[in-house]
């Protein structure tokens, strides 16, 4: 089975609002609503409460396994969106280890899910980040088997591509990272999809740390500029104050 993770709403998902959600208690529909909320909501609490449950009471029912892997994943994503928004470590931990498990469930189900390792990869790291980088690094061989495990059967996943950049750009060099590599990865990842404004704002940022000024301005209004970004509702929330953040900067 194939699936796409931040793929955009699902057609019944655009159709449903409000309490016409509330009434919907058929699965397709939960599952619907509970991709909404994660992906193109604001990330707040309620918000992303509201779609865990959602999938809990959709993974109640009968679900074709490509449903229940797209359940998982997305409450995975949205454990990790919980962690994000926590100020404590240790609650920020306890998130993403939530997040890791219920990605390790949709693996379980489906080896061969490109988004899945990504999402399970992406939890761990952060669940390293929460720990602190140099007491973590037992993690870091799995973080990348991850990534590396994703691409195998998806060689063209930008997210995962995108993931491992900004791991080589956060990581010192005397824990493997390279800034290099981490240019490399995120103009690779734009070749693949060139509206991909994570992609856009992490390079950015990198050249501004380089102290290629010019460069990392022009990068960041090419996010702010995107008419067609492959995710609004991340460059809505993330990329786009990232990128006028990083301007205000230079």
């Amino acid at each position: 089975m194939t699936h796409r993770l931040i793929s955009g709403t699902l057609v019944l998902a655009l159709s449903l609002t409000g309490a016409a959600y509330a009434e919907a208690a058929d699965p397709e529909a939960l599952i619907a609503k509970g991709q909404q909320l994660v992906i193109e909501a604001d990330d707040t609490d309620e918000n992303l409460n509201a779609a865990l449950a959602a999938y809990d009471r959709a993974l109640q029912a009968e679900l074709s396994p490509e449903r229940r892997v797209n359940a998982y994943s997305y409450k995975a994503l949205a454990y990790l969106k919980l962690g994000d928004r926590q100020r404590r470590n240790q609650e920020k931990a306890r998130y993403y280890d939530l997040g890791r498990q219920q990605a390790q469930k949709a693996i379980q189900i489906d080896a061969e899910c490109a988004d899945c390792f990504f999402i399970w990869g992406s939890n761990v790291g952060r669940f390293g980040e929460a720990q602190g980088i140099m007491r973590s690094l037992y993690l870091l061989p799995r973080v990348r088997a991850a990534f590396e495990r994703a691409l195998l059967i998806d060689p063209g996943h930008v997210n995962t591509i995108v993931a491992q950049g900004e791991l080589d750009m956060i990581l010192p060099r005397i824990a493997g990272g390279s800034k290099k590599r981490a240019e490399a990865l995120y103009r690779r990842a734009l070749e693949l999809d060139p509206h991909h404004t994570r992609a856009m704002a992490l390079l950015a940022e990198l050249l501004a740390q380089q102290g290629r000024r010019p460069e990392a301005s022009e990068m960041a209004r090419q996010v702010l500029a995107e008419e067609t970004p492959t995710y609004p509702g991340e460059r809505r929330k993330f990329d786009g104050p990232r990128a006028e953040r990083l301007l205000e900067r230079l």
